[in-house]
């Protein structure tokens, strides 16, 4: 009988492994070079998915990475949180947006329609799936893989709960 492997929750950076790191510069930047018009930011983000999947999937990667965060904005009814590129906490919905994109390369469809739901509410959730789904893809098509963390990324909502009371930059 195989051991089943228990993930825990991340709560920096450092918890978090190569493949989930990478999705996380790469939304924090990519988002930061969207609102604040920081062309440096957006080729930030181009040249380090390009160097990590090669140029074909980068591109993929690109778009429906700018489109998850296009979709997000559109649908959210609350401000979603994140950290700038190099600071070593993570926030909820930073964690939900890492789980919801693993789920989808996992296959755990009902997992990622809950983060979806959780980050942009309920009238977007297929449109962020969608996005979700092909940015999913790009990684899994560059031989990049999430951990499935399965219910630890539920459970994670409590160690949460006290780091977002600080300051979010």
């Amino acid at each position: 009988m195989p051991l089943a492997m228990q993930f825990t929750a991340a709560r920096t950076t450092a918890d978090l492994n190569t493949c989930e790191r990478l999705l996380l510069r790469c939304f924090r930047q990519w988002t930061i070079g969207l609102t604040r018009s920081d062309p440096a930011a957006l080729e930030a983000t181009w040249n380090e998915l390009a160097s990590a999947l090669g140029p074909g999937q980068a591109r993929s990667a690109v778009d429906a990475l700018s489109s998850l965060v296009f979709r997000l904005a559109g649908a959210a009814r609350r401000t979603i949180l994140h950290h700038h590129p190099c600071c070593p906490r993570l926030t909820l919905d930073e964690w939900r947006l890492i789980d919801m994109v693993a789920a989808c390369q996992h296959s755990r469809r009902a997992r990622a329609g809950r983060a979806a739901a959780l980050l942009a509410g309920g009238g977007a959730v297929e449109a962020v799936l969608e996005s979700a789904d092909g940015l999913a893809e790009a990684l899994l098509n560059s031989g990049r893989t999430l951990p499935d963390r399965g219910s630890a990324s539920w459970a994670a909502a409590t160690c949460f709960a006290q780091q977002e009371r600080s300051t979010v930059h």
